[in-house]
């Protein structure tokens, strides 16, 4: 674009560029320095499968696009290209990304999809209108009307489901926080103090982190060199002596009975600890099967004979 490169001419695009790079420097040595700790999360929590959600999850968020389109096409209006190069621009900033996204989201299974895409919409509104290269000969303002009621509609509807909790859709994970709830009142119950740091075999720890009462730290080391491991984004500085004054409660995996579940994380990085156990039977979502947990209990310093 002729706009766009006489752009580069002038100093001011290259202070900018001078200036995200500051902006983005610390993190990008932040992430060298700690073996890209925070990326190996993100890894941890996607699969690797076609996963053809992502076009359900674009029609859910551009649906309003798609009927706008329809409405133009129908009243014999026409959409193309902008002439433009602002426009061109813009529309090229919003598609580069969000091709990027589809792709990755179409190989790699993870949650919230919809998260990533809601933004665009925003954006894709205003560019739908200035890509109108011929209006339609019919007015829409009463169609409009309506899309405005339909609008109301679905906003009711929301918050009515979000409300009365209908199909679980009310509360998100709300079988992992029963579960953490009930895992923390044992704690609470057993040692009459908060629960300062979990651990365990599964990830399901990591909600403990976000949903429990008393904001627990991880008690998983730092130890940037480890490649078996995910680095403890949580809680960089935990050590043996934090352990033995506050004790820990440890997840076992998923459907592992407690004879079955040795611990071996915990015991790898501390085995200066001997791990009382009880299992707990719950459910990761109001209509799921029921799972087992083996829930590992370190007792706090007051418990002296808990450790080796």
């Amino acid at each position: 674009m002729p706009t766009v490169r006489k752009s580069y001419k002038k100093p001011f695009i290259y202070f900018a560029i001078i200036i995200w790079i500051i902006i983005i420097m610390p993190n990008i040595l932040w992430l060298i320095k700690n073996n890209y700790a925070s990326l190996q999360w993100l890894n941890s929590q996607i699969t690797y499968q076609i996963n053809v959600q992502i076009l359900s999850s674009i029609l859910f968020v551009f649906y309003p696009i798609i009927i706008g389109i329809g409405l133009i096409y129908k009243y014999h209006g026409q959409i193309s290209w902008p002439k433009n190069e602002p426009n061109q621009l813009a529309i090229f900033i919003v598609l580069f990304p969000l091709i990027i996204i589809f792709f990755i989201f179409l190989f790699f299974h993870g949650k919230r999809i919809t998260e990533w895409l809601q933004p665009f919409m925003i954006i894709a509104t205003p560019l739908l209108i200035s890509s109108i290269s011929i209006k339609p000969e019919k007015s829409l303002d009463n169609i409009l009307l309506y899309l405005i009621v339909i609008a109301i509609l679905v906003f009711t509807s929301y918050i009515i489901i979000l409300h009365y909790n209908i199909y679980g859709n009310g509360q998100k994970m709300i079988g992992i926080k029963n579960i953490v709830k009930k895992s923390e009142y044992k704690w609470t119950q057993k040692y009459k103090r908060p629960l300062k740091y979990v651990g365990g075999e599964d990830t399901l720890y990591h909600w403990f982190i976000v949903y429990a009462k008393d904001r627990p730290h991880s008690i998983q080391p730092w130890i940037p060199n480890n490649k078996q491991n995910t680095l403890n984004i949580y809680h960089k500085n935990i050590n043996i002596n934090d352990i033995k004054k506050y004790g820990a409660l440890l997840i076992g995996k998923k459907n592992h009975t407690c004879t079955e579940e040795k611990f071996i994380n915990m015991n790898n990085y501390w085995p200066q600890f001997i791990i009382n156990k009880e299992l707990l039977k719950d459910r990761l979502e109001p209509n799921s099967e029921m799972i087992l947990i083996c829930l590992g209990f370190i007792s706090p310093m007051n418990n002296q004979k808990d450790i080796n």
